[in-house]
């Protein structure tokens, strides 16, 4: 479904969906990747965009990749900032200047420069996720969330 058409679909999807689980007492959280901004509608909307317009703000919250929102090319800031109260939470990685993912410090995202946003974007959730951290996996954690600690996360 990574098509404008198909996508379209899937934000009616969503809207239902969210819908039927706030009923149940439930939230609903769409988590991006970076095609969401680089495949483009034939309008020129990315299907961020799409997802945005169309999915009921009410119901359709927003759990932000930050590395996956700058690996697209986006100002993450700049998309926070046109999403008040609708970022449930973020997915916070780092990311090297040539894209690698590192532990959340060892990059060049400025994270306390994003957080101090957290507020009027709403979240209420960090996720810190390195999906290429090397083995084992704890010094890498244990970075990341000391990072976290020191700029006051």
């Amino acid at each position: 479904m990574r098509d404008p058409e198909g996508f379209k679909r899937l934000i009616g999807d969503f809207n239902r969906w969210a819908g039927q689980l706030k009923q149940a007492g439930l939230g609903f959280a769409y988590h991006n990747h970076d095609f969401e901004f680089t495949v483009k509608a034939p309008d020129g909307r990315s299907l961020f965009d799409m997802l945005v317009a169309d999915g009921d703000p009410a119901l359709v919250k927003i759990e932000l990749d930050l590395f996956w929102t700058i690996a697209a090319g986006e100002d993450a800031k700049a998309v926070i900032k046109r999403l008040p109260g609708r970022i449930y939470a973020y997915h916070v990685k780092d990311r090297t200047a040539d894209g690698k993912m590192v532990s959340v410090g060892a990059g060049v995202v400025d994270f306390a420069d994003i957080f101090a946003l957290n507020k009027q974007a709403g979240v209420k959730h960090l996720y810190v996720e390195n999906d290429q951290a090397p083995a084992p996996y704890l010094p890498d954690i244990k970075a990341s969330f000391d990072h976290l600690r020191r700029i006051g996360a």
